[in-house]
């Protein structure tokens, strides 16, 4: 035989010898009885499971860890996320009043806001720092006028001119009154006392309770002061009680309740979307009656050479 198809022949004797040896150890293992199957099976499986389904304490810890720090950075963002908003509020005194002139509204003072609501007519005045623009608003109507203080006092509405003219005898002093506790706030007392012999249905005399703790804002009191006086002002009016020449009183001004809450800045911000209109006197009762109810004012408020002259003298009050 060539020694090539030797070897060849020698090679495949080899092989055949390998693959018989393998189905002999493949027989073998397909003999044994199924328990020791199992066993081996358990064996080689065992080890998967437990690595599996049985953690360590210290390895079943780490899930529990990672939860806890993830609570807590939700918590750290909430309570970030109320101290912007506490921040974002601001202390103001609540005052709810009635008056016969000024009729119910709903007073909202802090040190550098103001609003009045007046809910009857769903009419409301603001004004807030930095820009302390006065704004009117009526809720219903949906409308707005808007303006600095300057100029609203440039030309002081007839409206706001009748009403402080019934709040006050024509000609007077004033002098320290008996202060009186009020709503559950001290006040102080300021009497307007007539400087001239009033007729009987004249005011001869009226006191106003001003409280002790409620400041109004300085631009709120330059806001105010053409209208009711400089003195009258400064503090927040909790009651105005009026006595006529023939010795009749009444009560123009009373307060029901004071509380101090937290409002959000955001509460003092006039409404967006509203329809702008030339005064507040539109604002407050529409254009269709406005030339009527001036033409009344007017003839109350008499010709404009007193009418400049009460100007005066109560911008110097």
């Amino acid at each position: 035989m060539p020694p090539c198809a030797a070897a060849r022949a020698n090679l495949e004797l080899k092989q055949a010898d390998f693959v018989l040896k393998k189905t002999n150890k493949i027989s073998a293992v397909s003999s044994w009885p199924m328990s020791v199957l199992a066993l081996l099976a358990s064996y080689i499986l065992l080890p998967t499971f437990l690595a599996i389904f049985c953690q360590s304490p210290a390895q079943a810890e780490k899930p529990a860890i990672i939860r806890s720090k993830e609570s807590d950075k939700q918590e750290q963002v909430k309570k970030e996320q109320e101290r912007k908003e506490d921040e974002a509020k601001v202390k103001v005194w609540k005052i709810h009043q009635s008056g016969d002139v000024l009729g119910e509204r709903f007073l909202y003072i802090s040190a550098d806001s103001f609003k009045a609501f007046y809910p009857k007519a769903h009419y409301a005045i603001s004004a807030s720092a930095p820009d302390w623009k006065i704004h009117f608003f009526n809720i219903d109507r949906r409308t707005i006028y808007s303006t600095t203080i300057e100029s609203f006092n440039k030309r002081l509405s007839l409206r706001a001119r009748a009403n402080a003219q019934s709040f006050y005898p024509y000609k007077y002093k004033i002098v320290p009154g008996k202060p009186k506790l009020i709503a559950g706030e001290k006040t102080y007392c300021l009497t307007c006392q007539s400087a001239e012999p009033t007729n009987k249905d004249a005011v001869k005399r009226s006191d106003f309770y001003l409280a002790e703790r409620i400041a109004l804002p300085p631009r709120m009191q330059e806001f105010f002061k053409p209208s009711w006086g400089a003195a009258m002002c400064k503090n927040q009016p909790l009651r105005i009680d009026l006595e006529l020449g023939d010795g009749r009183r009444s009560n123009k001004l009373d307060t029901k309740s004071i509380v101090l809450e937290l409002l959000p800045r955001k509460f003092f911000e006039p409404p967006s979307g509203y329809k702008k209109t030339q005064s507040e006197e539109e604002v407050l009762i529409g254009d269709g009656i406005i030339n009527d109810i001036i033409g009344d004012l007017g003839k109350r408020l008499g010709s404009d050479e007193s009418d400049r002259s009460y100007r005066k003298d109560r911008n110097h009050k």
